[in-house]
């Protein structure tokens, strides 16, 4: 939550805000003992440095992050962290340190299933190289970064497009679950009304059959008396 606070004001050009936040959750993470909520904690509080113009500070920052817990962290903090302090480090002119950090990031993103993280990788050291005057090397790392966003990209399209068919299907599931359910009610309640008449008759039956019963009880009655007056 503290990151997320962080993030939103960052985005709204509230430096101080956004580094207070990542600080006040970088103590909670530490208190847990989380090293990956650390470390993009710390990369909060990097990028809320170098908006307010302190890539020197966010250096530091990083430097320390990347010492002290990327031994613990997962594959993709680690990668991430590592892209971040080559993005400062080639900010602040260091461009072969940025460099051998980005190919860090890129073999330890290659070793896993780090899709959004190794196009990232790509593009990080490509950039770093065009820097370096390395021309050929960086257009290789560009085309590689090209052709695995287009991968990556498609990807999420497919991914996308499958999450919107299946809440298509959930839909129509539901409105199937609605409609049988009113047709569910609707029969109870023709079967209620069935049940009803069907118990309106046989009180009326009941009625005419205990008056008949009574008549010819009455009758019967009547005939005794006359007998006896007889």
């Amino acid at each position: 939550l503290r990151h997320v606070r962080g993030s939103l004001h960052l985005a709204r050009g509230e430096h101080g805000e956004a580094e207070a936040e990542f600080s006040r959750g970088l103590a909670l993470a530490r208190a847990s003992g989380d090293p990956n909520v650390s470390a993009f904690l710390m990369m909060g509080q990097a990028n809320a440095r170098r908006a307010a113009g302190d890539d020197a500070s966010a250096r530091a920052l990083l430097r320390e992050a990347l010492a002290g817990i990327a031994g613990s962290v997962d594959r993709d903090a680690a990668v991430r962290l590592r892209l971040a302090l080559a993005e400062v480090e080639g900010a602040l002119g260091d461009t072969d340190a940025g460099v051998a950090l980005a190919r860090e990031a890129l073999a330890l993103a290659s070793e896993g299933s780090l899709g959004h993280s190794l196009v990232q990788a790509h593009r990080a050291l490509a950039g770093l190289l065009e820097r370096t005057g390395d021309t050929a090397a960086a257009l290789t790392e560009f085309k590689r970064y090209a052709e695995l966003n287009a991968q990556f990209l498609g990807q999420q399209n497919i991914d996308r497009i499958a999450r919107i068919e299946a809440m298509r299907r959930s839909e129509l599931d539901r409105r199937r679950i609605e409609a049988l359910e009113q047709a569910n009610r609707l029969q109870a309640l023709e079967l209620d009304r069935a049940q009803s008449r069907r118990s309106i008759l046989m009180g009326v039956g009941a009625a005419i059959l205990a008056g008949g019963l009574l008549v010819i009880w009455l009758q019967q009655r009547m005939n005794r008396r006359l007998q006896v007056i007889s």
